[in-house]
């Protein structure tokens, strides 16, 4: 039999060569899988961004309700006092409003989701993230559930004496006479909720200043990252 000559010093070069592109190929793979979850990853954040922005409008039109509300509640009184019939009724109408919360997590949800959250290498940042979206958010909501609870407790019972003479004034096409709703809110007990109601919307106020800080606040440190 012949014997086969094997040349070990080509067998090993080739081997070598194939495990060599196996490694360049998963080299190469590695990075590209690295590339799409940090281009998804910042996709990801830009929209988180745009969802903070409309949250930051929505925050304001809490502290500008609650600053308009508190202002005119405040007139109402000064009113009450001062026997001002005519500008009685322009802050009484302007004083009976409130703003609920409509706010945007859906970019959260989906970097939940996806599992994008370790992907952050600021240890701060994935905190105040977390921080806005579990803390600041479900505390807006829980406020503007209060302030709807208030204003029942305080302006619902005042309303609805005073919604009673507007609608027999209207039924009848009689001018609405404001002396009579005067009598209402001076009764001792609606003076008071009045009174506490204004209080409600000055604390919603500040919590407002609160929630816009923490807002700003995440936006910067977000696109300070982006640009990184």
């Amino acid at each position: 039999m012949k014997k086969i000559k094997i040349n070990w010093r080509y067998a090993i070069g080739e081997f070598l060569i194939v495990v060599a592109g196996i490694l360049v190929a998963f080299q190469l793979n590695n990075w590209s899988q690295s590339a799409n979850t940090r281009n998804l990853t910042l996709q990801s954040l830009n929209n988180l961004v745009s969802d903070l922005k409309q949250d930051s409008i929505q925050f304001g039109y809490h502290k500008l309700g609650s600053e308009r509300t508190a202002a005119h509640l405040k007139a109402t009184i000064n009113c009450l006092k001062k026997d001002e019939v005519d500008s009685l009724e322009y802050n009484y109408q302007k004083s009976r409003t409130f703003v609920l919360a409509v706010l945007h997590n859906s970019a959260f949800e989906s970097i939940n989701q996806l599992g994008l959250l370790s992907n952050i290498e600021d240890e701060d940042l994935r905190y105040s993230i977390q921080y806005y979206y579990n803390f600041i958010q479900p505390n807006v909501v829980k406020l503007r559930e209060f302030e709807f609870q208030r204003y029942e407790e305080t302006m619902g019972s005042i309303n609805t004496d005073a919604a009673i003479i507007m609608e027999e004034a209207s039924w009848d096409d009689l001018p609405l006479d404001y002396k009579m709703v005067k009598q209402i809110l001076l009764d001792p007990t609606n003076f008071k909720k009045l009174y506490q109601y204004g209080k409600v919307e000055e604390f919603l106020v500040l919590k407002a200043n609160e929630h816009i800080e923490a807002n700003r606040s995440l936006l910067e440190e977000l696109k300070k990252y982006i640009k990184s």
